[in-house]
Order: C-alpha cells, then sequence, then structure tokens
C-alpha cells in the first residue's frame, strides 16, 4: 500500500491525474488522425517506401550496425521500391531519389541550391563541400 500511494502521490505532485493524462492521450490520437489525413501527408505516402509506425515512422529500420545503415537505404530500399522513394524520420518525411534522370533538373538548377538541416550531420564528414546556401 505504501508503494502505490507514494506512485500516486508522484503522479499527482507532477500534475498529472489520471484523467489528464487520457485526456492529452486522446487528444494527441485526435490531432494524428487529423495529421495522417492531411493532403501533406497523403501526397508524401502516395510514393512508394517502407511500411511506417505511428510517431515513429521508419526509425526501427534503421537501428541497425553501423556498417549496414547506409546499405539499407542505398541498396535494399532502391531495389525495393524503385528509383524515387519516401522514408519517414518521426513525422517528418524524406524523398530519396536513385535516378540520375530525376535528379538532373534538381542538381543542376541555380535556384534550388539551399541545403536542408539534414546535411549539418554530414559537415564533420564532408566539411563545407555541400553547404553552399542555407534555407
Amino acid at each position: 500500500f505504501l508503494c502505490v500511494h507514494s506512485i500516486m502521490l508522484e503522479a499527482t505532485w507532477i500534475g498529472f491525474s489520471p484523467m489528464i493524462g487520457s485526456l492529452l492521450a486522446s487528444l494527441l490520437a485526435v490531432y494524428y488522425f487529423a495529421w495522417c489525413r492531411s493532403r501533406f501527408v497523403r501526397l508524401i505516402d502516395a510514393l512508394p517506401g517502407p511500411k511506417t509506425l505511428p510517431f515513429l515512422g521508419n526509425i526501427l529500420e534503421l537501428n541497425v550496425v553501423h556498417d549496414e545503415l547506409l546499405r539499407k537505404p542505398s541498396f535494399d530500399w532502391i531495389k525495393q521500391h524503385g528509383s524515387i522513394y519516401r522514408v519517414w524520420f518521426t513525422v517528418r518525411p524524406m524523398v530519396g531519389i536513385a535516378s540520375p534522370e530525376l535528379l538532373e533538373p534538381i542538381l543542376s538548377s541555380h535556384t534550388l541550391v539551399a541545403k536542408g538541416n539534414e546535411y549539418d550531420c554530414l559537415i564533420p564528414l564532408l566539411g563545407k563541400s555541400l553547404n553552399v546556401a542555407k534555407r
């Protein structure tokens, strides 16, 4: 009884009663349901890609040893889904393009030179060679 009472005391001390917790979970579920039906998500999901989990996306599929981390998106997903595919990292989508014909208009454009925040993790490896312009 003492252990259960102290857990209940801690939960109310934090400010989350069971009713507030279930209300927050319900609001989160409703928001996620509405977000999944948004035009943006439907357009991204129209692209082929691996199956996703709610809130996690495909992040669990990348929980592999270091040597396999680049092989999975660079070879396995291209083989399974084609030269253009989508991947969800939590609630952020990424589109992989492996076809030179599809990449040529993007890479040759002088207006599409801004690099996303994803390139920041490559700076220690590649230096600032890819950092032409930041959005």
